[in-house]
């Protein structure tokens, strides 16, 4: 019996490196324009608001070519005061970590629930590809405030129910951090029928927060590639 070769076999079935590889479509920085830098970490856009005490009830949208970001405000804080940027001294690149200029700026007073499993829209993605999956990697850390070591916690409202995505903890203690991954979480999401990604939080003791995220989507088989896998499969049979 005859064996296919490798390569034959790796390019059929996808294993060739790049052959299945999504590309990021959009990947925000949050943060505040008037203070510090106005810290944008490469590669990505800015959405920056001005000023750390924004009028109450106002939506923050900004534009992304194709894609509209919209951040909605806290009816939770004191004052019910709009979402507001910051900027932060802390964390600093270090090693692997090098994405401190995404870590340091971050919107607040973000829209959030206070009761677990019970979460508020934060975040909406219009103008993407209707019911169609993506890799959302979202970070949410504030050194400056908040409460330390807060589990907070993300979902997915696009469907009208609530998918739970996982969990953030806090650190106000400017912490070392060893990896991009770090205070993030990288889950699979899927767009409604309008082409629309509604984010909600939980945040039970402190504003909520927001520092940045990316979004790519998920790659489907190639016709391609299964056709040559098939064409694979008739060569080993014929020389068998």
């Amino acid at each position: 019996m005859k064996r296919i070769p490798f390569a034959l076999f790796a390019a059929a079935t996808g294993l060739m490196a790049g052959s299945a590889n999504a590309v990021i479509v959009l990947a925000v920085d949050f943060g505040r324009s008037d203070a510090g830098a106005g810290l944008t970490e490469p590669g990505f856009s800015t959405f920056h608001i001005t000023g750390a005490n924004r009028d109450p009830g106002v939506t923050e949208t900004q534009t992304f070519g194709a894609f509209t970001v919209s951040v909605f405000p806290s009816n939770q804080d004191a004052g019910n005061r709009g979402a507001s940027g910051r900027d932060r001294a802390a964390p600093l690149d270090s090693g692997a970590f090098t994405y401190g200029d995404l870590l340091r700026d971050l919107v607040t007073r973000i829209a959030q629930g206070n009761t677990p499993g019970s979460p508020l829209e934060s975040m909406r993605v219009s103008g993407l590809t209707p019911l169609t999956q993506y890799t959302l990697q979202l970070w949410a850390l504030d050194t400056g405030s908040g409460s330390d070591n807060e589990v907070a916690e993300w979902y997915d409202m696009s469907s009208g129910s609530n998918i739970f995505l996982g969990t953030i903890i806090n650190d106000t203690t400017a912490p070392v951090l060893t990896s991009n991954d770090d205070f993030s979480i990288k889950v699979t999401v899927t767009s409604n029928a309008a082409g629309e990604l509604m984010i909600g939080s939980v945040f039970p003791a402190s504003q909520g927060q927001i520092n940045g995220f990316t979004l790519e989507p998920v790659p489907e088989p190639s016709t391609g590639l299964l056709a040559l896998a098939a064409g694979a499969l008739a060569f080993r049979r014929r020389r068998a």
